[in-house]
């Protein structure tokens, strides 16, 4: 990230050079999402599940902090001084993703564990449940030439064939909303075309879809966790959490269009109170999500969530009382980072430590995917449904949640898999 940022900083005329800043900003994304997905896995590693919420309320707590004060704190020495432009606003992240960098490596992961390869210390290094058979012994009972087995595409049924062909649609579904703006719907197509070959060319005779119906000679970890009903339940909820998001571009449009608000009103609302109060309902929910349980916190805050949405759409006449709305925009912000940080706690219980980065990152994809579905809405929404209807659709998004909840069992997976990293 530090590279792709003095490059950014450092091209002359980089604002002009759209693909050249288009393609480092896919690696530093990259790059950020690695970073990302190894504290999550570190923190479903080596945390126990009595400190899952109070320890993501603080971290995700301290994320929206960091992004309020580091995007003004950047804004105001920009406005202040003359002489700082984007490239020095640039550089001024430098020294904060060094710090990050060089964190990990003063703190342990576990007590005696090395910290360089020339320190004292042992190698932490994750057992492996594969026994390994040397290549020139054949087992017993292998009656196959080794050319076909190494070409057997597995005996599909209609389940596994529905699981393999609904996670290409699922991604060809990704591809329409990501790239179809630019690239074309056709070619997304083809990309799910060219991703659905390789898969079945790549896996063979173990896809995921074979899997998870025990049709292929081994089951992988993530399968073994996904095949359960809780983890399961986590990826419908992960898709649920952050659709109502659709509402942002809506309530947009309707405070500073047609109710007359300027932009500096509102996003002095949106941007400082509104933000504080979810940093609020952040460390809040995740204190008591460990004290209440994150299931039952989650739906707590669901409802909450999802009635105080409706209170905006029911209190249309009142829209012009720009202390109500205030108060009201400032709300729902906070009971939906509570809900948010409840439902992350509860997403930590149900991954199985052993896959711990791959089967939490799965989570964390989903909730971007359900807020960029519900953002791609935003526009259908608006055209076809007046905006006390749009608003409604929204908190019965958020009421549904609550309904799926009682489905999942925080505890199934690490009672039935296990708690080993």
């Amino acid at each position: 990230m530090v590279a792709t940022v003095l490059l950014i900083a450092v091209v002359p005329g980089i604002e002009s050079k759209i693909a050249l800043l288009t393609i480092l900003l896919f690696f530093h994304n990259c790059f950020a999402s690695l970073q990302d997905v190894a504290v999550d896995g570190l923190a479903v590693d080596i945390l126990s599940p009595e400190e899952f919420g109070r320890i993501n309320g603080f971290m995700f707590g301290a994320k929206r902090f960091g992004t309020m004060v580091g995007g003004a704190g950047i804004g105001y020495f920009m406005g202040k001084y003359a002489s700082i432009g984007i490239t020095e606003g640039l550089l001024l992240t430098v020294p904060m993703l060094l710090l990050i960098m060089c964190l990990p490596a003063f703190i342990r992961e576990r007590p005696g564990e090395k910290l360089f390869p020339w320190t004292e210390g042992d190698a932490v290094i994750k057992p492996s449940d594969e026994e390994k058979i040397p290549k020139n012994i054949k087992a017993d009972n292998e009656a196959t030439p080794l050319l076909a087995a190494k070409w057997d595409m597995g005996n599909h049924n209609a389940k596994s064939l529905s699981v393999d062909i609904g996670l290409l649609i699922a991604l060809d579904l990704f591809l329409l909303l990501t790239i179809a703006d630019f690239a074309g719907g056709i070619w997304c197509h083809v990309l799910t075309v060219i991703a659905g070959i390789a898969y079945f060319g790549l896996l063979r005779n173990s896809t995921f879809g074979l899997q998870a119906f025990d049709l292929a000679p081994v089951k992988s970890d993530i399968v073994k966790a996904l095949s359960l009903r809780a983890p399961l339940v986590g990826i419908i909820l992960a898709m649920l959490t952050y659709f109502w998001e659709f509402l942002i571009p809506v309530l947009n449009v309707l405070f500073i269009q047609n109710l007359g608000w300027t932009d500096t009103e509102y996003v002095a609302v949106t941007g400082g109170w509104a933000v504080t109060a979810g940093i609020a309902g952040t460390i809040l929910g995740g204190i008591i999500a460990d004290k209440f349980g994150a299931r039952r916190i989650a739906s707590l805050f669901a409802v909450l969530t999802g009635l105080s949405i409706f209170t905006i759409a029911l209190a249309e006449p009142l829209w012009e009382n720009r202390k109500v709305m205030w108060w009201l925009i400032v709300i729902y912000p906070f009971f939906g980072a509570a809900m948010g940080i409840s439902l992350i706690s509860l997403f930590m219980n149900v991954t199985w430590p052993k896959v711990g980065a791959t089967q939490f990152t799965l989570y964390m994809a989903m909730l971007n995917f359900g807020a960029l579905f519900g953002l791609k809405m935003a526009g259908y929404f608006e055209a076809n449904f007046d905006y006390t209807t749009t608003i409604m659709i929204g908190g019965t998004c958020q009421l549904l949640i609550a309904f799926v909840l009682p489905f999942i069992d925080p505890g199934q997976t690490r009672r039935e898999l296990g708690n080993d990293f």
